[in-house]
């Protein structure tokens, strides 16, 4: 996940000097937060400076008792 944690964000900054041969990064990410619109979602905007070529958003589900 492209903003998960500064390890991950300091990850995808460094690859962007990176080119590879026969494989394509990808950032990932779920869909937005409750509440939030996506131009707020602080995801999104780490999926976007990632500057990767490939970008798959994940939709959770779940039940809750």
């Amino acid at each position: 996940m492209a903003g998960s944690n500064p390890k991950d964000k300091e990850f995808f900054k460094l690859m962007q000097k990176v080119r590879l041969k026969s494989a394509k990064l990808a950032a990932f990410s779920s869909t937005r937060r409750k509440g939030i619109t996506a131009a707020q979602d602080a995801n999104y905007k780490d999926l976007i400076e990632a500057k990767t070529p490939v970008v798959c958003i994940f939709g959770k589900s779940g039940t809750c008792t």
